[in-house]
């Protein structure tokens, strides 16, 4: 969950993401991604959680 800021993540096989706050996603096991950009005007902020 992005909680300040912006950020784009791409993904190996998908359509890059952009986060604003308040959003969030899943991503699978293994699923190769990368941080592409975050919010030059503010910080960015982040909430991961890990589960099985």
């Amino acid at each position: 969950m992005l909680l300040k800021g912006e950020a784009t993540l791409e993904f190996e096989q998908d359509e890059p993401v952009t986060l604003t706050p308040g959003d969030y996603l899943t991503i699978v096991p293994h699923q190769k991604h990368r941080v592409a950009s975050t919010s030059n005007s503010s910080e960015t902020l982040w909430l991961a959680v890990f589960y099985d």
